[in-house]
């Protein structure tokens, strides 16, 4: 049996996967060349803020946020209609900051 090797970020990893509403989910996300910004609280609060924002609009209730200096990780329930899949990922950039960190 010959096993085909799928490229980091292929499409591929994507075929069957499922999210919905209800649904607990853990992600670990890190920050953009592994810079270590959340050792400021401003740039902790960016984040913080705004996934307490989605959780006070009903898109998720927020269990843990936990802060390195380079990554965060975050455990939430899916709000009612949610989804995490992106329809038009092209349309949808990967990271976006107005200011060079």
């Amino acid at each position: 049996m010959q096993i085909k090797k799928t490229a980091k970020g292929s499409h591929f990893l994507r075929k069957g996967r499922f999210s919905g509403p209800g649904n607990y989910y853990f992600i670990t996300t890190s920050t953009y060349r592994r810079r270590r910004i959340f050792t400021e609280p401003v740039y902790f609060n960016i984040v913080f803020n705004s996934l307490r924002w989605l959780e006070k609009e009903k898109r998720l209730e927020l269990y843990f946020v936990i802060a390195m200096p380079d990554h965060l990780h975050i455990v939430f329930e899916l709000g009612e209609g949610q989804t995490l899949l992106v329809e038009e990922p092209d349309k949808y950039p990967f990271w976006w900051s107005k200011y060079e960190l």
